[in-house]
């Protein structure tokens, strides 16, 4: 046999091997192909369920570390609410002492009393030293008397008729305007504020605000002048629209008529008499 045929019979075998590799490979592929399909649905199924079981360690974890967080707010609030709770009790109770014509200062051993009485709670060592310190000193409705005893303070120093109207006028000639209706209750004991401000009449103004909180004003009735009808028809009658001030006033002046300016005190300036000079006595 020649070279040349042999060479060729091996190629043909080659061929042969390869093809028959080849569809075998195939077959083989074909045939493992769904169940290679199915292990890779499995494992992305179990890829994901562990995912999602991390997730929720995750979530879980952070919920403790919050809720742990809340259990330690919660224990600081519970210090601060008992606080406040005793200095809430305490300044109503003096409140109440007030209204009831009993607002003689009192210790901070009469106070737990009371409230104890009435409340219940327990006053630690904290919390009284609390209240002394720094609540009870720094409270504006809350005065120190006598070194160690404590008041109620009212908004003002008030008990009747005759002392409101003369806070009243006071205030007015101040130009500090009305007081609230509060402010008045909250200063003449026995809840006979409102009875009081009746009991004035005319002598006040009450002006309900866009609160509802009404303002007792002073009713200065000095300033109330007759006018006669005619003369408000007059100057009724006379329109100044389009005139500025500047216009009104040069026009007054060229008619010989004075114009009011700077009226009230000016910046700076006193309000003090002048003092008179001495009167010579006539030689007789």
């Amino acid at each position: 046999m020649s070279f040349e045929l042999q060479r060729e019979i091996n190629s043909m075998k080659a061929s042969h091997l390869k093809a028959f590799s080849h569809e075998e490979n195939s077959g083989l592929k074909r045939r493992l192909e769904p169940r290679d399909q199915e292990l890779r649905a499995k494992n992305k199924r179990l890829k994901a369920k562990q995912d999602q079981v991390l997730r929720q360690m995750g979530q879980g974890n952070k919920s403790v570390i919050k809720m742990s967080g809340t259990c330690k707010n919660s224990l600081a609030l519970t210090t601060t609410d008992k606080r406040f709770e005793w200095l809430g009790q305490i300044v109503s109770l003096m409140k109440q002492k007030h209204q009831d014509g009993n607002n003689y200062p009192i210790n901070i051993e009469e106070m737990e009393e009371e409230v104890r009485a009435k409340f219940q709670p327990v006053l630690s060592d904290k919390v009284r030293n609390w209240l002394v310190n720094e609540a009870l000193p720094n409270n504006p409705k809350i005065q120190i008397v006598e070194g160690n005893k404590y008041q109620y303070k009212p908004s003002f120093n008030i008990r009747n008729r005759k002392q409101l109207l003369k806070l009243l006028q006071k205030t007015d000639l101040a130009g500090d305007g009305g007081i609230l209706m509060e402010d008045i209750e909250d200063s003449i004991p026995g809840n006979k504020a409102k009875n009081v401000v009746e009991a004035l009449g005319d002598a006040v103004i009450v002006v309900p605000r866009s609160d509802r909180k009404q303002v007792i004003f002073f009713n200065d009735k000095s300033c109330d002048l007759e006018i006669d009808e005619s003369l408000q028809k007059i100057w009724n009658s006379v329109s100044t629209s389009g005139f500025s001030e500047s216009k009104i006033e040069d026009y007054l002046h060229k008619h010989d008529i004075t114009s009011m300016q700077d009226v009230g005190l000016k910046p700076g300036s006193d309000n003090k008499r002048r003092k008179k000079h001495p009167v010579q006595k006539k030689r007789m």
